[in-house]
């Protein structure tokens, strides 16, 4: 079995594409004209976040997958879910 065969490599693609773009999304909108759009957007990308970092870990710790393609998927995975995470934790500093 391949990691390019699992669900779970599809759900966690989904995620990360829908992801940004919510960020971008996130980047277009003012809080201040927006609030409930802002902080709709906003808990999806925390969402997104927790999701991409969960699915990272879980192929992290899967024993039947090629090693680097894992590695390199998993890595990637909890990077785009930091940047989520820290991007959303920006834009709730930085509103006014």
């Amino acid at each position: 079995m391949t990691i390019w065969h699992d669900p779970n490599f599809y759900l966690l693609l989904g995620i990360i594409f829908s992801g940004l773009i919510i960020w971008y999304a996130l980047q277009k909108f003012s809080y201040l004209t927006h609030q409930c759009l802002f902080a709709a957007l906003s808990v999806y990308l925390v969402l997104a976040g927790l999701f991409s970092n969960g699915i990272g870990v879980y192929f992290l710790i899967q024993p039947f997958y090629d090693l680097v393609s894992t590695i390199i998927i998993s890595v990637s995975a909890i990077i785009f879910g930091i940047f989520f995470l820290i991007m959303v934790f920006i834009q709730f500093g930085s509103k006014k």
